[in-house]
């Protein structure tokens, strides 16, 4: 019995007032290895991972667990968005993430319970990872 092939569908939204080049590749114990340059300022970009339309009605805590390296400390947060008819809401995740040379875990939580801003039910999801961009100097 082999294990079930592991497929990761992810898109990027980049702040449309700047303008950035890069690659990405997969494999080598990496889900995910990005290089980029920007070619015009941008201050933000999310990297998005659809989640489904999980329902968080009765649900304790939802989390994340992630391991991160950068060639250049970044700062990032993460961002559960909750999607309905017409419309979507942020709940962030209150920790920052900092990525910087040596591989680091980061673990972060919301209290579903005790969240005023996250909706316990949602026609869709996506765990987001909002990235500030500074250009190197």
């Amino acid at each position: 019995m082999t294990a079930p092939a592991f497929r990761l569908t992810l898109f990027f939204v980049i702040d449309p007032e700047g303008k950035v080049k890069g690659q990405f590749e997969t494999g080598d114990g990496c889900a995910l290895k990005l290089s980029y340059r920007i070619i015009e300022p941008v201050r933000w970009f999310g990297l998005h991972l659809p989640a489904g339309s999980f329902d968080l009605k009765g649900k304790s805590i939802i989390g994340v667990i992630c391991k991160s390296q950068a060639e250049h400390a970044i700062t990032s947060r993460l961002c559960l968005r909750s999607g309905f008819e017409g419309g979507f809401e942020d709940s962030f995740l209150p920790k920052h993430l900092v990525s910087y040379g040596e591989s680091s875990t980061h673990i972060d939580l919301i209290q579903v319970e005790k969240s005023d801003n996250l909706s316990k039910r949602a026609l869709w999801r996506e765990l987001i990872l909002f990235s500030l961009v500074q250009t190197p100097r």
